[in-house]
């Protein structure tokens, strides 16, 4: 698809953003360390972004985009009080040019959702063809409003004006299409992803919309196709100990969860759960439930706290697989509820996919958590199919 820019875009895009090459290049250096530093959520690489923009905006302080960039890694930080400061210093740095979006983003983060969605709306009101604004927009109808149709059609708008080229764009139509249970294309979308920036975060979730199909072999596939071709053993490693476990070949799932501990990976804790729950099946209850208590205590206080708009949904699904594990079946249902399809916005605990689940099969409030959920997504792909037929989204 060709994208049509306007006479005060292509101003904008043949802006030189600065005279001072060392500056330029600290600025691309911070920007590609902020991309990285979301898909490894390793506060290591959001560090040296900092220290590479402060680098460019040192040899050029009225560097605008270093600026605007480094009020995006306050952002990430989570603070964003910094953030807003940033942003406004860029606005008056450049007036015409206000950065509506970037202070949306913050506001989004902070789970002010009134303030998000004004500025995004004038963002893409102020500028139509700026893919990023309107993926934010995009994105705040799915955190906030929960309005997938809406968050599709703008996503879809921020992929046709930039391309195939933005990993980004590529991975939240990814999430978008597994929420509504169209795998096809969401395993397309993040494919593209994976092909654009091979991060181990994109291997990770391509694997995951295999699992939640419960297309185990195509999975370990994947994984071992791969891992010839990247840096992403241990992430490798972690997931076959997720498939194992769910196909409940539970021997062979501790010998990777061993290997990536062998390896240095760092366990998160959705793998604390898991370990629990294959602990509590191999007879090590102890172990089991001394994991589940402190995970279960630990997600309590994170839900008490400050949090990302969108956290609650992975704790949330974290609680109510500890709590299945536990046999506290009241409670688990209770999470799954409140989570409902948002749990597949990148947890591993789908409800066909993580067997801690499985026993809860028999209550009848499970079975019509089940059929809500798809439900939900057979008429979200429905509404989807009517706008692909109006030519409001292009695939």
């Amino acid at each position: 698809m060709n994208t049509i820019i306007k006479p005060a875009e292509e101003e904008s895009i043949n802006a030189k953003p600065t005279n001072e090459i060392l500056a330029y290049e600290f600025y691309l250096r911070g920007q590609d360390l902020l991309r990285k530093s979301r898909y490894t959520k390793d506060s290591t690489d959001l560090k040296l972004a900092f220290s590479a923009l402060n680098e460019a905006i040192k040899i050029d302080p009225e560097f605008i985009e270093a600026i605007r960039y480094k009020a995006m890694t306050f952002t990430e930080s989570g603070d964003y009080d910094s953030s807003l400061y940033y942003n406004k210093k860029a606005n008056i740095l450049d007036p015409a040019h206000p950065n509506f979006a970037g202070i949306g983003v913050v506001y989004m983060y902070s789970g002010k959702s009134d303030s998000a969605f004004k500025y995004l709306q004038m963002a893409v009101d102020k500028n139509p063809y700026d893919p990023w604004a309107n993926l934010a927009l995009g994105q705040i109808y799915y955190i906030f409003r929960k309005d997938v149709i809406k968050s599709l059609f703008y996503m879809h708008k921020a992929y046709e004006l930039a391309g195939d080229s933005e990993a980004e764009i590529c991975n939240s139509l990814g999430w978008g299409y597994f929420y509504i249970g169209d795998y096809q294309k969401s395993l397309e979308f993040l494919r593209n992803a994976l092909s654009l920036r091979q991060e181990c975060q994109l291997v990770i979730e391509y694997t995951q919309v295999l699992a939640a199909q419960r297309k185990f072999d195509e999975a370990i596939h994947f994984l071992d196709s791969v891992c010839k071709i990247t840096t992403c053993d241990r992430s490798c490693e972690i997931m076959k100990f997720y498939i194992y476990t769910a196909q409940n070949e539970l021997e062979k799932a501790e010998m990777y969860y061993n290997n990536a501990i062998n390896s240095g990976y760092n366990r998160t804790e959705d793998d604390i759960i898991y370990l629990a729950y294959l602990y509590k099946e191999t007879g090590r209850e102890e172990e089991a439930f001394s994991l589940l208590n402190n995970s279960i205590q630990m997600n309590y206080n994170l839900l008490g706290g400050k949090i990302r708009s969108w956290d609650w949904i992975e704790i949330k699904s974290r609680l109510a697989a500890a709590h299945s594990v536990k046999g506290e079946n009241e409670k688990a249902l209770k999470y799954l509820s409140e989570v409902g399809n948002a749990c597949v916005f990148g947890t591993p605990f789908y409800i066909n996919y993580f067997p801690g689940f499985y026993k809860l099969q028999g209550y009848p409030e499970f079975r019509a958590l089940v059929n809500r959920n798809k439900n939900e997504q057979d008429s979200l792909r429905a509404q989807v199919k009517k706008m692909e037929l109006r030519e409001e989204i292009h695939l």
